[in-house]
């Protein structure tokens, strides 16, 4: 697959582990989730604000698999969101451009190529890591919180 920009949250490891320990993980699991996606929205709008807009007009993409894609200038900014992850035994968010069907007419499959430099964007445009390094602090302090404050709800 590609590359992958994480950001570790000191003290979250323990907090899930002891909200795991709690009976109906699963309820736990939909709160937790609820609280990294809205605490995901600064980092998601400054992904966005930073991710950049083609010069060119619109053109159409030919998969290798048969079938053609129709991308306006614009479709990676608004590629991006904050979708689930697909594994249910974790609460984890992810934050970046999307592809295949959950990213509707907005397609961002290309977001690896545009920020690693690769294929037929050949300058690489670190706009990811930038808005981790930027808004990513401010983030895991506000999740922090706002975990520390429900697991003083539930005790």
């Amino acid at each position: 697959m590609g590359s992958l920009i994480t950001l570790q949250l000191d003290g979250i490891k323990e907090a899930v582990a002891k909200i795991k320990k709690l009976e109906g993980f699963e309820k736990k699991r939909t709160k937790i989730i609820s609280i990294l996606r809205s605490s995901a929205k600064p980092l998601l709008l400054d992904m966005k604000g930073r991710a950049p807009k083609s010069t060119g007009g619109s053109h159409t993409v030919t998969y290798s698999k048969g079938g053609n894609k129709f991308l306006r200038p614009g479709s990676l900014k608004r590629s991006h969101g904050i979708m689930r992850s697909r594994n249910r035994r974790i609460a984890q968010v992810l934050v970046g451009p999307r592809g295949g069907k959950k990213a509707g007419k907005n397609e961002g499959f290309y977001g690896k190529f545009v920020h690693e430099g690769e294929g037929n964007h050949k300058n690489a445009r670190k706009y990811l890591a930038a808005s981790v390094r930027a808004v990513g602090p401010s983030v895991a302090a506000m999740v922090s919180k706002r975990l520390q404050t429900q697991l003083l709800a539930i005790r």
